[in-house]
């Protein structure tokens, strides 16, 4: 510190100078406030990406399935994941549904196909 009436130095912790012997009024250190550590505002989850999975589950089933299995990798609420789970389950059966449909139209037209006589018409 230096002294306000002779500009002696003045170690700290002492209330006289020892030059002048004027009374130096000792401050305590002040405390460094701590800094400011930012909070960072965490986005609340929507539910689109599971509301397209359902509905897209319903109307095209593949696209469904591919956006019902990103929504529950991606998702950390339980209840959108579960409901890209249900997106994922209508759309697998909406496709092994149109795979069943598929095999018996084979079989339907190769069985009218043939026929009794065992050519093509």
């Amino acid at each position: 510190m230096i002294c306000p009436v002779c500009g002696a130095q003045v170690n700290n912790g002492e209330a006289f100078c020892p030059v002048c012997g004027a009374q130096v009024s000792y401050q305590q250190p002040q405390p460094q406030p701590d800094y400011y550590q930012p909070q960072y505002y965490e986005k609340p989850e929507s539910n689109g990406l599971s509301i397209c999975a359902i509905i897209f589950a319903i109307l095209e089933p593949t696209i469904g399935l591919i956006l019902g299995l990103i929504g529950v990798s991606h998702y950390k609420n339980p209840q959108y994941k579960n409901q890209c789970k249900v997106a994922s389950i209508i759309s697998g059966v909406r496709i092994g549904l149109h795979i069943i449909a598929i095999i018996a139209y084979v079989i339907a037209v190769f069985a009218v196909g043939v026929g009794s006589y065992g050519y093509y018409y």
